[in-house]
């Protein structure tokens, strides 16, 4: 028998979603944040309440996933234009803050703004880390082929610290779907940045700023903002999306989960070689 045939064919990115981890509950944590906008997380099964020196508290329901076995990704939405999400890094007492906004470019609604910022977590009667998560360069060169669904994956290449770079196969599903949009562009280049976490993990953000740019209404998702904790021990990444897709029946808000294998996979010179048409 073969299973990925008998699994359903249909739920795309988000098939292999792990379920919600519920081992923050009960729990408050205090975050020192290099940013100055000190933060408190409170964690019940359903909801995370947010107290930060950068706005009102808010409390929202949550999603929470692990990067490995002492590592959280948690994410929320303040409303559906703004989400905040955090990686607890239990075993170092580290966090890494990706706070992204939909709606905040004049010219286009969906244009997605997000920025990193870095912290310890505060325990009382220890004395805070002074190490820090950091930006990666250290993996530029990767390649993995990664597998969302048995109908659906992608191959990346990590070639430059601010880029990444997207390529799929000529035939199948996936490939028309990719091919109805992406052919229409001059290279498949993403901003996107990498946090080194700890070894052999790092965390991915990107949005789909350059396909939101030059296509616009041509196209179903609209410039969604990903955030991934890539695990190279296990080889998968885990992490979750915001955005907003445009179905036949009306504009429709994304917040999901999501989760991919992976595999180390050999790309053509001619796609890791060609230059990256959007810098200088």
């Amino acid at each position: 028998m073969n299973l990925t045939k008998v699994l359903p064919q249909n739920l795309s990115i988000m098939q292999f979603s792990q379920p919600k981890c519920l081992e923050l509950s009960g729990k408050t944590f205090r975050l020192a944040m290099d940013n100055g906008f000190d933060t408190e997380l409170t964690f019940t099964d359903e909801t995370c309440a947010r107290s930060a020196a950068d706005g009102e508290p808010f409390e929202a329901p949550y999603v929470c996933v692990k990067g490995d076995d002492t590592t959280y990704l948690v994410s929320f939405e303040r409303d559906i234009t703004e989400n905040h999400t955090y990686v607890l890094d239990m075993e170092q007492r580290l966090v890494t803050y990706v706070i992204c906004r939909k709606g905040v470019n004049p010219k286009n609604h969906h244009q997605m703004t997000w920025d990193i910022a870095f912290g310890a977590i505060d325990l009382p009667g220890f004395r805070l880390p002074f190490k820090r998560h950091k930006f990666a360069t250290d993996h530029m060169g990767t390649t993995v082929h990664w597998i969302w669904s048995p109908s659906l994956d992608t191959k990346h290449a990590y070639l430059e610290p601010d880029y990444y770079r997207i390529t799929w196969d000529d035939k199948g599903s996936a490939s028309e779907e990719f091919d109805a949009t992406n052919e229409k562009l001059v290279s498949t280049d993403e901003a996107a940045r990498y946090v080194r976490i700890k070894d052999d993990l790092i965390l991915f953000v990107f949005s789909e700023e350059k396909l939101e740019f030059f296509l616009n209404d041509q196209q179903f998702f609209r410039c969604d903002n990903m955030v991934l904790m890539q695990n190279y021990d296990r080889m998968y990444q885990v992490g979750r999306c915001f955005g907003d897709c445009m179905p036949p029946e009306g504009q429709r808000h994304i917040f999901g989960t999501m989760r991919a294998y992976g595999e180390p996979v050999e790309l053509p010179e001619r796609f890791l070689a060609a230059e990256n048409p959007f810098t200088v």
